[in-house]
């Protein structure tokens, strides 16, 4: 009767074996490098099998892995094979490969087993259990469990064969860009430019070549030819990417101009509002953020211009305010600004604003701590006597930081 059943299970394991699935999917079997079919495989490459158990070095031979290309006149390539971290195969030639298709073979060898390993498939181990209870009410009993079911000292591979294409051409290390940053003003352009870096230190050109990605479009676009077209303020990433390896990154931002004034970056909120004088990125006196509101909220580059004069005056204000409320060149420039007003109404009928002091009252004390400095310089003013433009004569252009008929040229 044991004769039988073991006859029967023999049977039914070769038809296993028989509809196996592919070796290069085998179980225990983690990658192989290069990948089976793969069509760019470099010339010094070398062949990784990965297992996910450690390989008894014992039974790995020099023939372990054999290479060889598919033509007639093909020999088999001279390697050297080695274990890698315990648990990878590495066929090492010993010279470079040639262009063309090869087939690469990877003897079985053995795995050493986990004390969950079975050599038998899991319908296996059901028939073997099933048969084992006909006959046995203590299936440990059973002379074929005994035999069978048992957690093996390794596991051994299957043979594995599967063929790739060697392309006798550099490999491509990196890419270089032209810039790591890049500002443009909207309706700009500028020329990208990408250069490949391969092993053999061979440099090439493929700035058209090369797919180009920009995280913001609305930003700017790139065209066929690599041209960025700076569309619209903000700022955005640039890469270029060929076979799989992407350039260092490139920094875009894109500033507006209204009128020909050079807007600066939109600062961040957290940051402009943590200090009294907040940011001003250009250097020129006006935090950033009333400059870009000037710009947006007056239309008229005489208005834009004569806001501006007004408004450099409020970060000496917040800076220090008993120290302004007393100086004689604050004083001057609350006089220029008022004669250039005075000038702009009386002589060219030009209005400027009606809510001036409102204006740049909201938009520099936007914060607890500013409203309290600028309380603080009325406090010190309080009393005080000062003089104001108030004749015709005191009317004048020249107290104007700007040229006036430059301006209004403009406006036209």
């Amino acid at each position: 009767m044991q004769h039988v059943i073991l006859s029967l299970l023999l049977i039914i394991n070769l038809s296993i074996s028989l509809f196996a699935s592919n070796a290069t999917t085998q179980e225990h079997l983690v990658s192989l490098s290069p990948v089976e079919g793969a069509d760019d495989v470099r010339t010094k490459s070398l062949i990784k099998v990965t297992f996910d158990r450690e390989i008894i070095r014992s039974s790995v031979k020099s023939k372990t892995i054999t290479l060889k290309p598919i033509n007639p006149e093909g020999k088999k390539v001279s390697a050297k094979t080695t274990i890698s971290d315990k648990s990878t195969l590495v066929f090492t030639p010993n010279e470079l490969l040639k262009e063309g298709i090869y087939r690469v073979k990877v003897n079985p060898i053995k795995l050493k087993a986990d004390k969950d390993d079975y050599q038998l498939s899991s319908f296996m181990k059901k028939a073997l259990y099933w048969l084992c209870s006909l006959f046995y009410d203590d299936i440990s009993e059973c002379p074929l469990y005994k035999k069978f079911y048992k957690a093996p000292s390794f596991i051994k591979t299957k043979l594995i064969q599967y063929t790739f294409s060697v392309v006798d051409r550099p490999e491509l290390l990196n890419i270089k860009l032209n810039a790591t940053s890049l500002e443009l003003n909207e309706g700009e352009t500028a020329q990208l430019n990408a250069v490949a870096n391969y092993d053999d230190n061979s440099t090439k050109d493929i700035t058209q070549e090369a797919l180009w990605n920009i995280t913001d479009p609305s930003v700017a676009s790139i065209d066929a030819n690599a041209t960025l077209n700076a569309t619209q303020e903000g700022s955005a990433q640039i890469t270029a990417t060929l076979e799989n390896i992407t350039s260092q990154t490139l920094s875009l931002s894109v500033r507006k101009t209204i009128n020909g004034h050079l807007l600066p970056p939109a600062p961040d909120p957290i940051l402009n509002n943590a200090t009294l004088l907040g940011i001003d990125s250009n250097n020129n006196g006006v935090r950033d953020d009333v400059e870009r509101k000037i710009y947006f909220q007056y239309k008229r580059p005489i208005e834009q211009a004569f806001m501006m004069q007004y408004a450099v005056r409020y970060p000496k204000i917040l800076e220090d305010p008993v120290a302004a409320a007393k100086s004689d060149e604050l004083q001057k420039e609350m006089w220029n600004q008022y004669s250039c007003e005075g000038y702009l109404d009386e002589q060219k009928d030009i209005t400027i604003s009606d809510n001036i002091v409102d204006f740049m009252e909201n938009s520099y004390f936007n914060t607890e701590d500013r409203m309290r400095a600028y309380i603080e310089f009325n406090e010190a003013m309080s009393g005080g006597v000062y003089n104001i433009p108030f004749h015709d004569e005191d009317m004048k252009a020249e107290n104007c930081n700007f040229n006036i008929d430059d301006l209004l040229e403009m406006n036209k």
